[in-house]
């Protein structure tokens, strides 16, 4: 997999670091779960997702597009292993919500 300096120089950040495609994604904390488990977030992103605070319920976290599209990909592996067509939806709409901030710059549960 990446080293520490390789995550580094792949991510685009401006001079004041800066992710230039970071999104805000928000979550539950079922989902956060979800994702933890099922997303394998590399280390940075685990520690933003695990360190992050609900308000009213809800995680905002910022992550780069580059890793929300990692952890996509992770979560389609991880879902055709999954027989729990309870958990399958689940990941679903985790998947949504994650989809929906690539694609607007801001995930927000569709909810």
């Amino acid at each position: 997999m990446f080293e520490e300096g390789d995550r580094k120089e792949s991510s685009s950040e401006d001079g004041e670091g800066r992710d230039k495609d970071s999104r805000t994604v928000e979550l539950t904390t079922r989902e956060v779960g979800l994702l933890l488990k099922y997303g394998y977030p590399f280390s940075a992103e685990e520690r933003k997702l695990r360190s992050g605070e609900a308000v009213d319920g809800i995680h905002r976290v910022r992550m780069g597009s580059y890793w929300i599209e990692l952890m996509l990909g992770d979560l389609v592996r991880s879902a055709k292993e999954i027989r729990s067509h309870r958990l399958l939806d689940e990941l679903d709409e985790l998947y949504s919500v994650l989809e929906h901030s690539l694609n607007s710059g801001r995930g927000t549960p569709l909810r």
